[in-house]
């Protein structure tokens, strides 16, 4: 199916099977990755993965755009932190439940397990990017630079979070990270990881 809208916009796929990322990688398509709780760690896989299927595709190396979606968190406090980690927890908790099949179900709420071998809480709160705005600031940059990221998604309201934590970190993540990255990168955000002069590096919140 033809999208009636000349040129067509620009398209984000997540998934990362061979046949889906070939489509993408001809098709000049953004892939888009997240690895929830798991931090960069998973996302270096992920990516390595990508590189691997755009090369199988006939891609030439060489930069190319990039979707990353990363939970995010700005706080001086440590309990507020440890709260917000514990919320992405239960988040992974639901999802491996889900995907194992036929989950227990509680009224309407899905019964969460631990996870298989699930790590310590600050384990969670480490892989992910929660803390002050330097850290938060430190994190993005140094993440943006190993992958190439050109479009980053910042997922804020974290599971049952409510909305006044979540206004308050997005204001503290424009109003002191934002300036913080654009100042180790030495340019607007919306120019880092340009391809062939397009801005890219957009952030949506």
């Amino acid at each position: 199916m033809w999208g009636l809208k000349k040129p067509m916009p620009e398209l984000y796929v997540t998934g990362l099977e061979p046949k889906v990322l070939a489509r993408v990688a001809k098709g000049g398509h953004t892939p888009f990755i997240t690895a929830g709780w798991r931090g960069i760690t998973a996302l270096r896989d992920m990516h390595k993965h990508i590189n691997a299927q755009f090369a199988a595709a006939g891609m030439p190396a060489g930069p190319r755009p990039l979707g990353v979606q990363q939970y995010v968190y700005v706080t001086d406090d440590k309990a507020d932190a440890l709260d917000v980690a514990e919320r992405a927890r239960y988040i992974g908790r639901v999802v491996t439940a889900m995907r194992l099949g036929d989950p227990l179900l509680s009224g309407h709420v899905i019964e969460a397990p631990p996870l298989p071998d699930e790590p310590p809480l600050e384990t969670f709160r480490d892989n992910l990017v929660i803390g002050d705005a330097h850290l938060v600031a430190e994190k993005l940059a140094n993440e943006i630079r190993e992958l190439g990221t050109t479009h980053l998604s910042c997922f804020m309201q974290i599971g049952s979070l409510d909305g006044r934590r979540a206004t308050r970190s997005l204001s503290r993540f424009a109003a002191e990270v934002i300036p913080l990255m654009e100042k180790a990168f030495g340019m607007p955000l919306d120019q880092v990881n340009s391809i062939e002069g397009q801005p890219r590096a957009a952030v949506a919140e």
